[in-house]
């Protein structure tokens, strides 16, 4: 009777499953599309520092990398807010996760990060969350910040979703240098599409200075990027904490790459022996390689990337900042290259 019931049910699937090639197309296609990761491309008026033809290809990057995107601005007209609106209560209705992706200039006024997708800097971050909260409920939306200062819109995080993340590319009193967001749009295909993969993206092949992105999430915290890099420099990596960050990392830059990391943080005496152009990398290593690591609660939004060479790991903060060794130097001259926001 078993197997009776066995092959019944298997001519049922088949039958069920018996579809023209063009249904079953259109069947596959639409189960694609309500799995898909939803992202919101939010374009402002770039100026000198990203055009139409950027944003254009990171719409294509993102699609490649599997993306259901919708795009809002286009690199060069403004952004209304009432298209802003429009575009998030469309999202909310579909499957899948979505992040918010914003590729517009931003800025501190009058305490609060304001971004520059309208030509007048008319949105601020509480604005933006809110908004989203409205959209979305108690559902988690992700958002990726690509403007300078975007670590003052940290302090609102509570006002979205929670659970949601947000990652700004710099803290609240620093640019964001241009050619690491250009470096950013050119492959994505490795990437996941949460604010989570998209930072491991970014650290693992874009970054190239020592300007310390910042990753926190609503209901959780702060993810202190820098802190974590520092506890780990000088000392060995656990087999768990390599295994950690091979298996987030390998499909960004390589085993290869991932062990030659973690060989330099582990036998580096300070934190300035890591040069700039692995500076991204080693974030990436030890973020992931800390899954347990409690966030802050609170976020000075003027903190700045370099923070992290007060600390001392035996005994917390020194009183003084330490001299800045000569490497940093060569750091510098880097900053002649063109910035997101000038």
């Amino acid at each position: 009777m078993t197997d009776r019931r066995i092959f019944l049910k298997a001519i049922a699937v088949t039958a069920a499953l018996a579809f023209t090639g063009r249904q079953a197309k259109a069947a596959l296609e639409d189960i694609g599309a309500n799995e898909m990761p939803n992202i919101l491309l939010i374009a402002g008026p770039g100026g000198t520092a990203f055009n139409k033809s950027d944003v254009e290809k990171m719409e294509s990057s993102f699609t490649q990398a599997g993306g259901n995107v919708t795009v809002l601005g286009n690199g060069e007209r403004p952004v209304s807010s009432d298209e802003l609106s429009e575009a998030l209560k469309q999202l909310s209705s579909s499957n899948g996760h979505t992040t918010v992706f914003i590729m517009a200039h931003g800025d501190v006024k009058r305490g609060k990060h304001v971004i520059n997708i309208d030509g007048n800097y008319g949105l601020t971050a509480p604005d933006l969350f809110d908004e989203v909260k409205r959209s979305f409920g108690e559902r988690p939306v992700d958002i990726f910040m690509t403007g300078c200062r975007g670590g003052a819109a940290i302090p609102e995080i509570e006002r979205l979703p929670k659970g949601s993340n947000v990652v700004a590319l710099a803290p609240g009193n620093e640019p964001v240098v241009g050619y690491d967001v250009d470096r950013f749009i050119q492959d994505l295909q490795s990437a996941n599409l949460d604010a989570s993969g998209l930072l491991d993206h970014y650290l693992g092949k874009s970054l190239e200075n020592r300007i310390a992105p910042v990753l926190a999430t609503s209901g959780v915290g702060v993810y202190d990027l820098p802190r974590a890099f520092i506890a780990h420099v000088g000392k060995p990596f656990s087999l768990e904490e390599r295994e950690a960050a091979h298996r987030r990392l390998d499909p960004v830059i390589g085993q290869q790459e991932v062990d030659r990391i973690v060989d330099k943080i582990a036998g580096a005496k300070t934190e300035w022996e890591i040069p700039a152009l692995d500076f991204g990398r080693a974030l990436a290593v030890t973020h992931v390689a800390s899954p347990n690591a409690q966030p802050v609660s609170t976020y000075n939004p003027n903190l700045g990337s370099h923070s992290c060479s007060e600390l001392d790991r035996s005994s917390g903060f020194e009183t003084r900042t330490p001299r800045m060794p000569p490497i940093i130097v060569k750091d510098l001259l880097r900053f002649g290259k063109r910035l997101l926001i000038e």
